[in-house]
């Protein structure tokens, strides 16, 4: 998302961030509401989640 090296952009995270909920949501919605890629939100999810900001769920689902 426009970061070197392959890096995910800080502000393409918080866009991500700011698209979850407790309840749970797909992560092809959290890509098509932000007109990216599925990969990239995937990998924005997974940095999300290593950091404590969201939990990856079963099915591609995330929540917050």
């Amino acid at each position: 998302a426009g970061a070197p090296d392959g890096e995910l952009d800080p502000a393409f995270l918080d866009r991500v961030a700011a698209l979850l909920s407790p309840t749970p949501t797909p992560r092809d919605e959290i890509a098509r509401a932000l007109n990216a890629p599925v990969a990239e939100v995937a990998a924005a999810l997974l940095e999300l989640s290593l950091i404590g900001r969201a939990s990856l769920l079963p099915g591609g689902l995330a929540s917050t």
